[in-house]
């Protein structure tokens, strides 16, 4: 409990300080994080151009791969998604500038989990989501959520 407690405090007093100051936080506390990339690939071919659509996404895995060939063992690919450029990665810390500064690399975000939970309303139907980050969830659990 102590340990989720600084883990906590350390990520909320380095949330405003930088872009990717809270995923580095993150990934130095627990070793690693779960990260979605985004891809600097072209993405505009329409499913009924068969051909165009085929090239698109041969383009599309040919950059997952050089991705995770070079930045090697600090990086794991967790999910790839064939038909939109973006990959979800699990990432060590000392790889995260090298992900962040990578020429194939248009964006980096924390991974998380959409939790559903009964939003506050006048008659209790209303139902919302609220994202929590994958690496926070023991701090925040669905149980803990009052409307």
């Amino acid at each position: 409990m102590l340990v989720c407690a600084l883990l906590f405090a350390g990520v909320c007093a380095h949330a405003g300080t930088g872009k990717f100051d809270r995923i580095k936080v993150l990934a130095e506390a627990q070793g690693e994080v779960s990260v979605l990339v985004d891809l600097a690939v072209p993405h505009d071919a329409r499913r009924d151009d068969h051909r165009a659509f085929a090239t698109q996404t041969a383009a599309l895995v040919r950059a997952q791969r050089a991705l995770l060939d070079d930045l090697g063992d600090a990086v794991r690919a967790h999910r790839k998604l064939y038909y939109v450029p973006t990959m979800s990665l699990v990432i060590e810390p000392s790889a995260l500038k090298a992900l962040v500064d990578h020429p194939l690399v248009a964006d980096v975000r924390e991974d998380g989990s959409m939790v559903p939970h009964l939003a506050a309303a006048s008659n209790r139907a209303c139902c919302s989501f609220a994202m929590y980050p994958s690496s926070t969830r023991a701090l925040a659990s669905p149980r803990a959520i009052r409307p």
